[in-house]
């Protein structure tokens, strides 16, 4: 969620949004998954990034 006193926030959306995430992740080689339960208020989002190493 959104903090209500954020910069720029508008009472809609909550900030750069998924798209932009989901590609960003992608372009380094990740993934992003989501879910959300009817029962239980929020949603979990899963960023999963390759880990590079020397």
């Amino acid at each position: 969620m959104q903090e209500v006193h954020a910069v720029g926030f508008s009472g809609s959306g909550l900030g750069i949004g998924l798209t932009v995430v989901r590609e960003l992740v992608e372009v380094h080689d990740g993934s992003v998954t989501g879910k959300n339960e009817r029962d239980v208020k929020g949603s979990e989002f899963v960023v999963k990034l390759p880990l590079v190493q020397d």
